[in-house]
Order: C-alpha cells, then structure tokens, then sequence
C-alpha cells in the first residue's frame, strides 16, 4: 500500500514539473516591442493600442495572441482613476457593464480587479481595497495599485496600520469589514458593508464622524464615542457609520470608553507618501523597475493559482510609468480563437512595450474585461453572454467633474 501511495506522488510529481516545465517554457514566445504597438487617440489623456499575432509563425508555432491596452495620462487636466465597487451596499459582486455605468461617476475607461474566492458566500475581494480613500479590505499584505491625492500611481506590496486612540490607551485595529478574530479588533464602514457579523462575548463601539467623509489612510480622523453594547448580534450599518467590533484582550482594552468621548483613528499605509485615495490589490508584480520578474512566491498565493499565472489564459494586468503619472491597463483575450491567453511574464513584456515601468496582474480568466466607451473591448471566453461574470471591484478611469476649471 505504501509503495502505491509513493509511486502515486512520484508520478503526480513528474506530471506536475513537466506540466510547469511547459509553462516555462511558454513564457518566451511573445515579447512585444514598442515598435509592435500603434496608438489611437480614444479622446483627450486616453490613447489605444492592439498588439496582435494572428497567424501560427513558423517553426515557432506561436500561438495566436490578441492584448488591448489603453494608456491613460494622470496629468491630463480632468482625467484621475478609481477603485469602484460593486453598487448597493448588500452587493459583493457585479458585472463590470453595470459598475461602468455608475451614476455618481463619469467612467470612461473600467478594468476587472482583484481576485476573489467564488466559493464564499460573502465574495470580498482578497486583497486590499481603498475606495474614495476609505479602507474597506485589508486582510494581508499584498501588491497593490495606489493612487494618492496628488493623482500619482504606486504599485508595491503595501500594508495597513491602524490604531484607535483614546484617553487613557490605544487599540491596533486588525481587520476592515469582516468578523475580529480572537483578542483583535475589526473596524466596520457602513460606506461598504450593510451590517457586522454576530460576535457573542465582543463588544461593539459605534464611532461618530464629527465632520465631512474625509480620506482615512494617511491620515487621523477625530471621532466621537456613540452607543457601546454587546456584538451578539448583528448591527445594522448606516451609510457614514463606523462600528468597532473588539472581542478578547482587545475588548478588555476598550470597555472604559462611554459615550461622547473623543477618540482618534489613525490609519497608515507606510509605504506610500501622501494620502491614499484609491487602492485595488492583485499580483504578482510582472515588471519592476522595467525588467521582467516573477514575484508569485512573495504573494502567499494558493498552489493553484501559483500554477496559473505562468500558464496561458485570459489576463489582465495593470501598469504605471516611472514618474507614476501615467497609467496603463491591459486584457489579453484567451481561450477564444483569436487569442490562446497569455502567461503572466508575457503579460509583463506588453506592459513594458506600452511604457510601462513597474505592473502587476490582476484577476484573470472568466473575469478579464475591459470596458470602454460604453462596450466591452476583448471578447470573453464565456460565449453564454458578451460580457465577463461578475466581480468583486474594478479599477476605473473617471473624468474629473472639475473639468473647465483651472488646478
């Protein structure tokens, strides 16, 4: 029995290395140059580009390939970006058509975004997610896409500190809108969720903004102490409404707080100077610093997801210039006809011959989608429908409401 089970991991093994083995190798058939690209001025700050291979070269044998990208200018007058999320705050996912057409924003250009696991109920992205610079996820550090309030772009792996100050003490913060763990505290907004889980033996703490839905990371906000009473239950969220859920030591630490005290919520993102207004999470890094790498190790990704991204699939990816104020999105079709899918380093040349500096991948497969001028721009591998499924947040080209008025 125990010479079977060895023979069945060897051979599970060797299938497994040759199956990686071929996916190394995929890696060095496309590697588009600048040269390879034509730009179409789309409209003022947003230009677009199709690199394609439509025919088997020989005796590569190439495999057909079709990738949009659009270069968008962040120091265009008028032009910045967003992290949009699905709308209504009871809705965990939607389909980008529908997260494009927004009525508090002008979105002119929108890209799929983070990954998320479809088996859960809940549907939360898996990275982090900054929206109109308040901070809805943060479970682990993860490489992101951020904008700051000087309309730059940043991708690095970044990380969230987040503190609660009162009289008398402070209390880090570890989660953003799902259930504390033990002796943790997690941080609800009524900006994203409609209510908190049910927490028997935590304790809830309603957190009164004084003033205007400023930006919270890179920043400290004065709050007031409101209602202070058991989690057991789940609390219904208003739309501006902060709810602090602390179970353990944590709750311990903060059962002197009464009602109308003075508190302060400081929020960090330690690597990104400025305020951070925008933030959607994916990865790997496929280009830093204009070389091509492979940071999938460094992401904590699951096996399977390690497996896929040096496979050939449906891709999207991001990129941002050297001085940050230029950005790039990019879909590469697969498992249609006209496009075999990419691997994520081939993805990473794309971005690089666009002008790219630094980029990363975002979701991939069913969920590649680029959405422009009130269309779909690839062609889904789902043929059930002319869009992709639904996700979990989107990053969005916006067109500024300031437009007509000097900066």
């Amino acid at each position: 029995m125990m010479r079977k089970a060895m023979a069945a991991l060897l051979l599970f093994s060797a299938v497994f290395c040759l199956q990686a083995s071929l996916a190394s190798a995929e890696e060095l058939l496309h590697r588009p140059k600048a040269s390879d690209l034509e730009w179409t001025t789309m409209e003022p700050g947003i230009q677009y580009a199709v690199y394609k291979k439509d025919k088997y070269e020989k005796p590569e044998k190439i495999p057909r390939v079709y990738v949009h990208i659009v270069k968008v200018d962040l120091a265009h007058f008028g032009l910045t970006f967003r992290s949009l999320r699905p709308r209504g705050r009871s809705k965990r996912i939607e389909e980008i058509a529908e997260m494009f057409d927004t009525p508090t924003a002008d979105v002119r250009v929108a890209l799929n975004g983070d990954y998320y696991n479809f088996t859960d109920r809940e549907k939360d992205p898996l990275g982090m997610h900054v929206s109109g610079g308040q901070v809805l996820r943060f479970p682990y550090s993860t490489t992101s896409l951020a904008l700051t309030d000087d309309n730059t772009a940043h991708i690095a792996r970044l990380t969230v500190t987040q503190t609660l100050r009162f009289k008398g003490g402070e209390q880090a913060i570890k989660q953003a809108n799902e259930g504390a763990e033990s002796d943790n505290a997690s941080l609800y907004s009524g900006y994203y969720a409609t209510e908190t889980e049910a927490q028997p033996g935590c304790l809830a703490v309603h957190l009164d903004r004084t003033g205007k839905l400023e930006a919270m990371a890179n920043n400290s906000l004065t709050l007031q102490v409101g209602k202070v009473h058991s989690a057991r239950r789940k609390i219904k969220l208003k739309p501006r409404e902060l709810v602090l859920v602390a179970c353990g030591k944590a709750k311990e630490s903060l059962e002197g707080l009464e009602e109308s005290d003075g508190v302060t919520l400081d929020t960090r993102i330690p690597e990104v100077p400025g305020r951070v207004l925008e933030v959607i999470s994916g990865g790997p890094r496929v280009l830093r610093d204009g070389k091509i790498v492979d940071e999938t190790a460094q992401e904590g990704f699951s096996v399977a997801l390690r497996f896929y991204i040096p496979r050939r699939h449906p891709r999207a990816a991001v990129g941002v210039s050297s001085d940050g104020k230029t950005l790039f999105l990019l879909v590469g079709e697969g498992r249609v006809i006209r496009s075999k899918g990419l691997t994520g380093a081939e993805a990473g040349f794309a971005l690089r011959a666009a002008g790219a500096s630094d980029g990363m991948l975002f979701d991939g497969g069913g969920s590649a989608a680029l959405f422009m001028q009130d269309k779909m721009v690839n062609v889904p591998h789902k043929k059930r429908n002319h869009t992709a499924r639904a996700i979990a947040n989107a990053l969005a080209v916006i067109k500024r409401s300031t437009a007509g008025k000097k900066r």
